[in-house]
């Protein structure tokens, strides 16, 4: 797992296709689900090989969610 800043907008859903779009494999957990993991400090980890650290990164930076009206 590697930690990231969570954006401001998240939507788990998005970032993973985000994410996968580019390349970058995230690992499902135990039950087959790929998801952003969101602990008690708010940080944001997703389960990742190192070498995909810096393009996403910059995926994770962009990411813009959904607002909900």
């Amino acid at each position: 797992m590697i930690k990231f800043t969570k954006p401001k907008t998240l939507d788990g859903a998005i970032l993973i296709d985000e994410l996968t779009t580019a390349g970058v494999k995230v690992t499902a957990d135990s039950s087959g689900i790929k998801a952003p993991f969101i602990d008690g400090s708010g940080d944001l980890y997703l389960d990742i090989a190192a070498k995909d650290q810096a393009k996403a990164a910059e995926i994770v930076a962009a990411h813009r969610g959904s607002a909900v009206a």
